[in-house]
This record gives C-alpha cells, sequence and structure tokens, in this order.
C-alpha cells in the first residue's frame, strides 16, 4: 500500500532541522508516542551537509495479536530505520528493516521519504510519502492495514509533540 501524510510546524526550516537532529528529540518524543517504547541511536553521522543515521525502534508490544501474528515475538516487532538527509534539498529518505531473519526481509517493505518546504516564512510543511508491504498470501493486506494503523498513530503523536519541543526549546 502507498500512503501520505501532511504536517504542518510553527518554525522556520532552519529551525525545524536543527530540532530534527537536536540531541534531546528522541528523550522528549518516546513518551508521547504511544506505540514507541524506546529508540535507539545505532549511527549518527554528518558529512558534506548530509546526515546518515540508523536507529533502533523498540514498540510497545500490542495487547493482543490477530490470530495469524501469534508467532510474532515482541523481538519480532523491532525496526532499525535506516535514513539519509540532504540539507540542501530538505529532503529525508528512509527504509525500515524490520529485525526478522534476514531470509524474510524481503516480504516486507516499508520505505519512504519526508520532503520538507516553507510554507510562508515561520512554517514548514513535511510530506511523508512511502510504500507499506507485506508479502504474504491472503493476509498481507490485512496485515498492512494493521501496521499502517499503528504506524499513523505514531506519525500524528510525533508531529504534535515535535510542535511542543519546537515551542519550548529556547536553543532551537
Amino acid at each position: 500500500m502507498k500512503f501520505s501524510l501532511k504536517h504542518t510546524f510553527d518554525a522556520t526550516i532552519e529551525r525545524y532541522e536543527r530540532a530534527l537532529f537536536h540531541p534531546a528529540l528522541m528523550d522528549f518524543l518516546v513518551p508521547r508516542m504511544p506505540g514507541v517504547k524506546a529508540v535507539e541511536v545505532l549511527e549518527h553521522v554528518e558529512e558534506n551537509g548530509v546526515v546518515r543515521r540508523k536507529r533502533r525502534f523498540i514498540p510497545n508490544a500490542p495487547a493482543s495479536l490477530p490470530v495469524f501474528a501469534r508467532g510474532v515475538k515482541p523481538e519480532m516487532m523491532q525496526w532499525v530505520e535506516d535514513s539519509v538527509y540532504e540539507r540542501a534539498t530538505h529532503l529525508f529518505r528512509y527504509e525500515n528493516v524490520p529485525n526478522i531473519p534476514p531470509s524474510y526481509r524481503s516480504w516486507f517493505v516499508n520505505k519512504g521519504e519526508y520532503r520538507i518546504d516553507a510554507d510562508g516564512p515561520r512554517r514548514v510543511r513535511r510530506l511523508i510519502t512511502g510504500e507499506l508491504t507485506l508479502k504474504v498470501p491472503l493476509i498481507g493486506g490485512i496485515g498492512e492495514r494493521l501496521i499502517w494503523k499503528e504506524a499513523e498513530r505514531n506519525f500524528e503523536s510525533e508531529a504534535k509533540a515535535l510542535q511542543e519541543f519546537l515551542d519550548t526549546r529556547a536553543d532551537l
């Protein structure tokens, strides 16, 4: 399935970028994202205006799983976001790699991009587009919708919390 989400933030692009890569951001966001228990920074490198990072997301395990997903262990719900942000174009490309055996990873695709544009002198528009595909016969579409529902909830919570971070941090 293809998806897209739009968010706007009261900030300049420069301030938004400073927030996006601020060392305190994830500690601020995680308690405000209901589906995320923790985020571990695995890599963060900036060179020539390009930020490369890898972050492991550890989700809060859902209270119950559908019957077809009962064999999924909690650690299998983790994923690593492998992303690149180009400051010159304000484009963030990502791929989420699930914590499942490598032989099954081709069954799951979750990748996309964030495009950040000025929407006036002190407003930023973020457009997130992507693809979420679960290549499992008969239940793939159901699984995609369940995963997307949780992802969308986290994106919306993250956007609200990011605006709060922007509003409360004088060091941006």
